[in-house]
């Protein structure tokens, strides 16, 4: 390296190793830039006219020293990771590998470029933790309001029996019963929630084209078997997330029959295009509606929203996936309008 490139070499700010094969056909560290010297720490004496497998001793550094080698014979580029030893502490080291070709294609030398990803690969670890946490957490839930239940179920059934054959003496013995049959079903309905919550936060995404009609109708015929509902729905073909797209539809539809046990709803289920790789997806039924709307998705002070667990699951898993929901009031008339932007494309049939 004569004087100019040596300047060059040390003036770069990006850390850069040189490896240079010697007569025996071994690779070895010929020089380390400033910028190198100054993010290591390294003592130059350490490393110059050694091999990795010299320098890194055991199957680390013949690991090393094979990448260096193979990439001198193929004379290709390479990126490859390693965990180095540096003063005392194991670095995670992600480099860039470049030959130097003659005017033959002979190489001359390779340039390194290693880059610090310590503070990355911890990031992933603790994801991977995270994410660890958060699966067992979810099966505990899951496990508990599944083993709830079924005492819950019970409670209900000594209330039915108690009822049975039941004197009324007018001395509110009565009033305890229907009380304790009125907390039975709101258990019952929390724990199907809970398990609702745990159903859709372990959904997996599935992008692939479907139709809007089909999709709505099989969950109507599945909520709403007799048939007592109605619906207008898009004819429309969407390229999105398909598992989400069907939760959210039996969510909202079961939540909006739910809370008008005694009514005849009618749908109103649309899509069409949004911003650019996104759609909306437009709900709207004419039921008793709600007098803050906005709140539907809202958290209150349980975790839990006005509607349960199931509709801030599938919030939350909306935002997770990129997108967007919104209750408002209809146009006209009573009932409630769901706004929800997805990625994806929409097209007519």
């Amino acid at each position: 390296m004569d004087v100019v490139d040596s300047v060059l070499f040390n003036s770069l700010p990006t850390p850069l190793f040189i490896l240079e094969p010697t007569f025996e056909g071994t690779l070895v560290y010929k020089a380390f830039n400033q910028a190198a010297i100054d993010h290591s720490g390294i003592n130059l004496d350490d490393y110059l006219g050694l091999t990795a497998r010299e320098l890194y001793h055991g199957e680390y550094g013949e690991r090393v020293n094979q990448t260096h080698v193979e990439t001198y014979q193929t004379a290709k580029p390479t990126n490859y990771e390693f965990a180095l030893p540096i003063n005392g502490k194991l670095l995670h080291i992600r480099t860039t590998l470049t030959p130097t070709l003659d005017g033959s294609g002979k190489v001359v030398n390779l340039i390194g470029a290693p880059v610090d990803i310590s503070s990355e690969i911890e990031l992933k670890n603790i994801r991977t933790r995270t994410g660890e946490v958060e699966r067992e957490l979810r099966e505990f839930i899951y496990l508990a309001a599944h083993d709830l239940r079924s005492p819950m179920k019970k409670i209900k059934m000594f209330a039915d029996i108690l009822r049975e054959d039941f004197e009324d003496l007018g001395d509110g013995k009565v009033e305890v019963i229907d009380m304790l049959e009125r907390v039975s079903v709101e258990s019952i309905a929390m724990v199907q929630s809970v398990l609702k919550h745990a159903e859709i936060s372990d959904c997996n995404e599935s992008v692939e084209h479907i139709n809007l009609s089909d999709v709505c109708l099989r969950v109507l015929e599945t909520l709403d078997p007799e048939g007592v509902h109605k619906s207008r729905i898009d004819g429309c073909s969407i390229l999105g997330d398909r598992v989400l797209i069907e939760i959210l539809l039996r969510n909202l539809i079961d939540n909006a029959i739910k809370h008008n046990p005694t009514k005849a709803i009618s749908f109103d289920i649309t899509a069409e295009k949004s911003l650019p790789g996104y759609f909306t997806m437009k709900f709207t039924d004419n039921g008793q509606g709600m007098s803050n709307p906005h709140k539907l998705f809202e958290a209150d002070s349980t975790g839990c929203t006005q509607s349960g667990f199931g509709l801030l699951a599938i919030s939350k898993l909306i935002k997770t996936r990129g997108g967007e929901i919104l209750a408002m009031n209809p146009a006209e008339g009573s009932g409630l309008c769901i706004k929800v932007t997805l990625p994806g494309t929409v097209s007519s049939n």
